[in-house]
């Protein structure tokens, strides 16, 4: 049976509410968007957030977006400029990490080249597509990234085989004389050789289910305490089952290149038969795999349960979205980031956020949507030490971080926003604006965090 196709999946979404059909649409693209986003932040957990918001917008922007979609549409190309797009907003809020990757670029011509072909273009690769149309941007990714036959392609773009394969081609040219620009010299089949290896990655194992849900769970009308991230424990047990899946992913990419007849090589089928090698000699390993990823599912789903207990709350606490409440959370959560960067520097948290105000001031002051919001606006509320990983189990379940006084939201309900000590984000709401209650329950007095 032929799967449905991406097009279909939205259209079952906006019109029937149908969240599976969402999390198809997760499922099939997390390792596309996951892979544009960590060439462009180069860090796994900061990628796993890009991907986030990428799926939460689609499913915020689904109903506008579905009727542009031809009937066996794909969306691989939206995601993607979608991923490069939030990366790149969000690289120019983070401490400076890549100056040295530009350096290195700027001094290939100078110094022996002993870098992988993947390394080389890997900085520069999303920047040059960037620069080609929709069209020829759509057929490379849909080739190259999805590793996907003339067939498919030519039916996501909504034209014939022959149509597909002479896209693909002048795209490819397109490209290659674009990084000739940027000083990458190669020919058509090297460069598709590299693209098609390693330039779909796999994203760490369980990210798909966590994107689905907090995704949907954005996307829903009123929420009472919004998730902004998974929960921390279930996220580092995942992690360290991700680098085997990984090269599991990549040597798999590398199998499939053995049997496309447009890379002749001798030299290089050889290293990939290798390779392919090496990946049957893993097997026994991957089953153990697949057994940490059957449990890890399991925890995660215990803990998307828990969660979806804190948003369905009674109907008096629902708060509804604004664009001044997400600032307000981000900014509190961004916040949150440099307290516990300070916490992990001096083993100490500040006793007052007048000690963090001027890192905010310089990463995030020239923020447009953050000039409303200042340090002195919020509160420290856990104390002391830094904590051992393990002190606390539901570390998402203690404030660390709180707005002083309530706002009175768009629907008229008092709203505060917190982070939490584990690091995610909430919103939470009161009609009276009491929340002595609810926040009694999650403060550790601070003898208890010594």
């Amino acid at each position: 049976m032929q799967p449905k196709s991406d097009a279909q999946l939205l259209r079952e979404y906006v019109q029937n509410g149908a969240e599976s059909a969402f999390a198809e649409i997760v499922a099939r693209h997390t390792n596309l968007v996951y892979s544009a986003a960590l060439r462009q932040v180069d860090s796994p957990d900061i990628a796993a957030e890009v991907a986030q918001s990428v799926f939460i917008g689609l499913a915020r922007g689904a109903r506008s977006l579905s009727p542009k979609l031809a009937g066996n549409g794909s969306l691989a190309g939206w995601l993607c400029r979608s991923a490069r797009n939030i990366s790149l907003n969000l690289r120019r809020d983070e401490f400076r990490r890549h100056s040295r990757e530009r350096q290195a670029m700027e001094n290939l011509d100078s110094t022996p080249d002993t870098t992988s072909d993947w390394e080389r273009l890997r900085p520069v690769l999303d920047e040059a597509m960037a620069e080609l149309s929709e069209s020829d941007y759509d057929a490379l990714v849909l080739r190259f990234f999805k590793n996907q036959d003339l067939r498919s392609v030519g039916l996501g773009l909504g034209v014939s085989d022959d149509a597909a394969q002479k896209r693909v081609s002048r795209a490819l040219d397109k490209l290659r004389d674009l990084l000739s620009q940027r000083g990458i010299t190669t020919s058509a089949a090297a460069l598709s050789v590299v693209l098609a290896a390693n330039a779909c990655q796999a994203a760490p194992v369980g990210l798909a289910a966590t994107l689905s849900a907090a995704s949907l769970a954005s996307a829903a009308a009123g929420t009472g305490t919004t998730i902004r991230e998974a929960d921390g424990t279930v996220r580092q047990q995942v992690a360290a089952s991700a680098p085997l899946q990984a090269e599991h992913e990549r040597l798999s990419s590398l199998a499939a290149l053995l049997s496309r007849p447009s890379v002749n090589t001798g030299e290089e089928l050889q290293r990939l038969r290798d390779e392919v090698a090496a990946l049957r000699e893993q097997n026994n390993d991957l089953a153990a795999l697949r057994e940490e990823d059957r449990q890890l599912q399991a925890s995660l789903n215990r803990a998307r349960t828990r969660f979806r207990e804190d948003l369905h709350g009674p109907q008096d606490q629902q708060t509804v979205d604004s664009p001044e409440l997400n600032a307000r959370t981000d900014y509190c959560m961004r916040l949150g980031g440099v307290t516990r960067g300070y916490a992990s520097q001096h083993r100490q948290f500040p006793t007052n956020l007048a000690q963090v105000a001027g890192i905010m001031s310089t990463e995030y002051g020239n923020r447009t949507n953050f000039a409303n919001f200042s340090p002195d606006q919020f509160e420290i509320v856990f104390q002391g030490p830094l904590p051992a990983p393990d002190k606390y189990a539901h570390p998402n379940d203690i404030i660390l971080i709180r707005q002083k006084h309530p706002w009175k939201n768009t629907d008229g309900k008092w709203v505060k926003v917190y982070t939490m000590l584990g690091g995610i984000g909430m919103q939470h709401s009161e009609a009276d604006g009491n929340f002595d209650a609810w926040e009694k329950r999650r403060i550790v007095p601070p003898e208890a965090s010594k």
